[in-house]
């Protein structure tokens, strides 16, 4: 029991120095029903890009976006299928476009994640995908979001900042009316892109948890 509960230790040290997060636009002012809750079937689909200022990263560096997170959830989804990219690009945030939606992807555009989503909304939403290299040094961040044509209806509603957000974030739509400072409040979960130096209360951990095993083994082999 001793010796596991130490490599449990060891391994929750290291997972607190190598992973982090980073919640954009909180704490919101309220929910907002775009995109999880709106009215689908549109043919090709429905649309929805938030672009994050790369202020919004500062200091952090070059990172891997491993998953996002969004809050308060209530309600329904708009059941269906929905398609989740990233790309980095050098327009500003309020400077997209609400209809040529393709023309506002980086060339570094990269799907993160496919789901599908239906039910009850929970709390926190976290949408795992495969790791995106972002450097915010090379400009804002753009979340793409298609959500293909069918699908059921829904008022599923997440944590926002609804007109608040200038110089944070902004969304753009083809179904709920897109606007500047609009969005979902979001939570980015990344990793350094090299590996990291574990920070000094990492490595006090890891030689704490070294130590259990070690007298735990000294002990037991005396006996």
């Amino acid at each position: 029991m001793k010796i596991s509960c130490a490599l449990q230790l060891l391994f929750y040290a290291a997972s607190l120095g190598w992973s982090s997060s980073l919640i954009i636009g909180g704490p919101g002012d309220g929910g907002n029903t775009d995109p999880f809750g709106g009215p689908f079937g549109l043919n090709p689909g429905t649309r929805y890009q938030q672009i994050y200022a790369s202020g919004d990263f500062n200091n952090l560096g070059i990172i891997e976006i491993t998953s996002i997170d969004f809050f308060d959830g209530n309600g329904a989804f708009a059941g269906d299928t929905y398609i989740f990219s990233f790309s980095t690009v050098s327009a500003g945030i309020d400077t997209l476009s609400d209809t040529a939606f393709n023309a506002n992807l980086g060339p570094d555009d990269a799907l993160f994640a496919t789901v599908n989503l239906s039910g009850a909304a929970p709390s926190t939403l976290t949408i795992v995908g495969s790791a995106f290299l972002y450097n915010p040094a090379l400009g804002n961040l753009l979340l793409d979001m298609t959500i293909l044509p069918g699908g059921t209806s829904g008022d599923a509603a997440y944590l926002a900042r609804n007109g608040t957000a200038e110089g944070i974030f902004s969304r753009y739509d083809n179904f709920g009316g897109s606007a500047d400072g609009y969005g979902l409040v979001t939570q980015v979960d990344y990793l350094p892109a090299s590996s990291p130096t574990p920070e000094p209360e990492t490595a006090t951990l890891v030689l704490a948890g070294l130590g259990c095993i070690t007298l735990y083994c000294r002990f037991r082999y005396r006996r």
